[in-house]
């Protein structure tokens, strides 16, 4: 992750490089136009003059020009005419130029909200859980296909892009407790805490991003899915709604077996940018390779997984994760108190 921040650090660096040196030749070109403007206005301006006074000379003094009287110039310092520079706005900026500015001021704010994110908080030596909703870690898609990229963290783990699927374990093990430092003897099951932070991470969603959420255990009717959701939903307040209180009326039952929510999402007509995958059990050991070779169908999918309690199978996740560009958290962490 350091390495990657210091690629961030210098590609950062490098932008801001070029955007400078691009307002730099602007500057440039803006005072060569002012020059010549100048140039415009004061060379007719003097030939002017000096066309008077020469018909002053030929014509003599029944010319009716009063030799008493004077004619003033004005000649401005060099620090006048940079306030005048400053001053006036040129206007006939072509359209790329503008582009390429916007795009490089865009390219440094994403980048700059990138380093921000990806500031990883490491477990401490005594195995101490991070906090739910904090950053440990940060994915990005880099395909997504179309539109504005919003930013969702689930249990944690930062990521971007247009389109979320949530793959969440309804198996009967989601009923038990779940036991951490923060909240010993609250009752909170694994579930609730699985429900509390899918609708944290939904409510932060703007409208133009798009979430699909699937539930999966092992019984017969083990895919469940909200009836309203035929596709992507996108997250106004409304679709939040249904969504949050649809998942916290599920009830855990079943055995643990991913796959089929996975084959599901990816059959979708539109991919998503990035899936959140969390269990808290352990599943067949050919499930990484599985969902690998769907991932290798189309545009690469970014998945991070989250293993939910100490029972949970952390080296399959953590190979999911680590194959898509994804992130992996356990939680709580070793030592935060067991399931």
């Amino acid at each position: 992750m350091a390495t990657q921040i210091s690629h961030l650090e210098a590609e950062t660096e490098s932008l801001r490089g070029q955007l400078e040196e691009l307002r730099e030749v602007r500057r440039k070109r803006d005072f060569r136009k002012l020059v010549l403007l100048g140039l415009a206005v004061s060379i007719p301006f003097h030939l002017l003059i000096i066309a008077y006074l020469a018909s002053y000379h030929l014509g003599g003094s029944g010319s009716g020009f009063d030799q008493d009287e004077g004619i003033e110039f004005t000649v401005l310092s060099s620090t006048e005419l940079q306030e005048m520079q400053e001053e006036i706005q040129v206007e006939d900026v072509t359209a790329s130029e503008l582009e390429v500015d916007e795009s490089l001021s865009s390219m440094l704010a994403n980048l700059d909200d990138q380093m921000a994110s990806a500031a990883v908080t490491e477990l401490d030596v005594d195995g101490s859980a991070p906090t739910p909703g904090g950053v440990v870690g940060f994915s990005e898609s880099t395909n997504s296909d179309a539109g504005l990229l919003g930013s969702a963290s689930f249990f944690g783990i930062g990521s971007r892009g247009r389109r979320f699927g949530f793959i969440i374990d309804l198996s009967t093990s989601m009923r038990n407790p779940i036991s951490m430092r923060e909240d010993l003897g609250t009752g909170l099951t694994k579930f609730d805490l699985a429900v509390q932070q899918f609708s944290a991470t939904i409510g932060r969603l703007p409208d133009y991003v798009q979430v699909y959420t699937l539930l999966f255990a092992g019984s017969l009717d083990s895919l469940k899915a909200p009836a309203f959701q035929k596709s992507w939903l996108s997250m106004n307040d409304r679709n939040k709604e249904r969504l949050i209180t649809w998942l916290a009326q599920r009830t855990p039952d079943g055995s643990t077996e991913p796959y089929k929510a996975f084959q599901k999402i990816f059959s979708l007509r539109n991919r998503p940018d990035v899936i959140y995958f969390l269990t808290d059990g352990i599943f067949d050991l050919d499930v990484p390779e599985k969902i690998a070779a769907l991932n290798q169908k189309g545009r690469k999918v970014v998945i991070n997984t989250i293993a939910l309690g100490g029972g949970a199978a952390l080296m399959p996740l953590e190979k999911i994760a680590r194959e898509s560009g994804g992130q992996c958290i356990r939680y709580p962490a070793r030592g935060g108190g067991g399931p």
